[in-house]
């Protein structure tokens, strides 16, 4: 059986971990969006030079 201390100990050592792992789920979202917003970009600037060709010469 443990004792109070080391309940303690466990307690912080798990606070500790679980904060850990919240910020790395934030990081990784955070990675994710910028991902998505860099995709996004691209598909706008192709989207943009096919209604150009599309529109032909002004």
């Amino acid at each position: 059986m443990q004792s109070r201390d080391e309940d303690k100990s466990d307690n912080r050592i798990l606070d500790l971990m679980t904060r850990e792992k919240e910020s790395i789920n934030r990081i990784l979202s955070q990675a994710e969006l910028k991902t998505v917003i860099a995709r996004l970009n691209e598909i706008k600037t192709k989207i943009e030079s096919i209604e150009s060709k599309l529109s032909g010469p002004e």
